[in-house]
């Protein structure tokens, strides 16, 4: 859940051609959200109401920002590397 939305967002950069920074973030929080769906909040459907579905949702809310911040962050590396890579 670490790892795969990122390596989503290179993948992105470097399969399709004429990408922007924005590729990677939006990528690895598609992925990550898919993942997130279908490993903690399907199994969590059956809690009562409460602190567990209330934590699940803080650290639905936290991943969201981990990867958009840190698909940010390597897109926009990607796309200085990409630049400075150019003859």
């Amino acid at each position: 859940m670490l790892v795969l939305p990122q390596l989503a967002g290179l993948l992105v950069t470097r399969l399709v051609r004429r990408t922007t920074w924005v590729a990677w973030p939006a990528a690895a929080i598609a992925v990550f959200g898919v993942a997130f769906y279908f490993c903690v909040w399907v199994p969590t459907r059956h809690y009562p109401c409460g602190t567990g579905r209330q934590g699940v949702g803080i650290i639905l809310f936290a991943g969201l920002l981990l990867h958009l911040g840190a698909g940010t962050l390597l897109g926009l590396l990607a796309r200085r590397l990409r630049r400075s890579a150019r003859p």
